[in-house]
């Protein structure tokens, strides 16, 4: 029998019907919950648990602000293949009821490497050493373009209270971001068969080839394209101009399209 665990996030704590879910879920997949405690998180623990973002003033400091002193549930479980079903769980919870890519309902490993290593840290000692499956590829972060930590903490609490709404909030603040174009160039999700493509690596990307685009606004169309699996980011008349920045898109990795959006206004 293989074992897992589930941890419940602070946007689900509350929402009985959302844990209701999860555990049908959980027992429709022949699994059971042997054990449940809680842990409270802190800053080392975060940093810890995902440090991908940890050079990221953005997502870092929403993170903390999400999970910083906050308890978390931990329901331990077992079963045949507990670690892979989890998994296609955590999708099925998320596509649901995650309001966002930071607030996402439930964290549970994705194999029996990455386990080992949150429970260690969970347990309040360190974690070791987790390489993940996929390398990132090289990129100069967001927080070497020149922008000061206040002005992207600033951001990040910008972002933070779009993202204490719900979904359809932060659905709604996308869409009027952009008038109404000729064209429309399309971000997809930032899932590569090859590659670890992070947030903060298309935020990133972005901003090197559309220094004039607000942060905030790139973090929400990505986030936008995760949940949705792809998110308009661009539109204008000029369909050469589109068909540019998508060229620049690919040679980072990041997947897009054009669209036709109809006769202006």
């Amino acid at each position: 029998m293989e074992k897992s665990f589930i941890l419940i996030k602070p946007d689900m704590r509350n929402n009985e019907h959302a844990k209701k879910k999860l555990k049908e879920l959980i027992s429709e997949s022949n699994l059971i919950i042997y054990r449940s405690t809680q842990v409270r998180f802190d800053e080392q623990m975060i940093e810890s648990m995902w440090p991908q973002f940890k050079d990221d003033v953005i997502s870092n400091r929403i993170l903390n602000n999400y999970l910083d002193q906050k308890f978390l549930e931990m329901w331990y479980v077992e079963g045949e293949e507990a670690i892979l079903n989890c998994l296609k769980i955590k999708k099925k919870i998320r596509l649901e009821f995650s309001n966002s890519p930071f607030q996402s309902c439930i964290h549970t490993p994705s194999n029996f490497e990455e386990c080992i290593y949150d429970k260690n840290i969970l347990r309040g000692s360190d974690g070791g050493t987790y390489k993940l499956s996929k390398t990132a590829p090289s990129f100069i972060p967001i927080n070497d373009m020149g922008y000061t930590k206040e002005r992207l903490k600033n951001e990040a609490d910008e972002l933070w209270s779009v993202l204490c709404k719900d979904r359809d909030f932060l659905f709604n603040t996308h869409e009027r971001l952009f008038n109404k174009e000729l064209y429309a160039l399309v971000l997809h999700n930032t899932t590569h068969p090859n590659f670890n493509i992070s947030l903060e690596y298309v935020v990133a990307s972005i901003l090197t080839i559309i220094p004039s685009y607000k942060i905030s606004d790139i973090y929400i169309c990505v986030m936008v394209a995760i949940m949705k699996g792809e998110a308009v980011m661009y539109t204008s008349n000029n369909l050469v101009l589109l068909q540019n920045i998508k060229e620049k898109l690919d040679e980072n990795l990041i997947l897009s399209h054009i669209r036709k959006e109809g006769k202006n206004g």
